[in-house]
């Protein structure tokens, strides 16, 4: 899910705990819900589409299930263009497709 008010791309602990992830520090996030626990977390690359992207700085938040939230750590490096019901999302060069 792309939450352009995320600050950082938001992954579910089971998730983190399949890719083997490291919980970093731990940090209080502010979620929908509220104030939430989470750990502080490195992405080694993130993809979709053709667009991706190395090093990316994450959360990861109790309560996602089965969701990640595609936050502005991500989405800064790309051209965010909305349309209509459509938001667009384009290369400015500092991908690394």
């Amino acid at each position: 899910m792309i939450d352009t008010g995320a600050t950082d791309v938001a992954i579910s602990v089971s998730s983190a705990r399949s890719m083997g992830l490291d919980f970093g520090p731990e940090v209080v996030v502010m979620t929908a819900a509220g104030p939430a626990k989470a750990w502080m977390t490195r992405l080694e690359r993130v993809q979709i589409g053709n667009l991706g992207l190395r090093n990316v700085r994450a959360s990861i938040t109790p309560g996602l299930g089965a969701q990640a939230l595609l936050g502005m750590s991500f989405l800064r490096h790309f051209r965010l263009q909305q349309e209509g019901d459509q938001l667009m999302i384009e290369s400015t060069g500092e991908s690394d497709q």
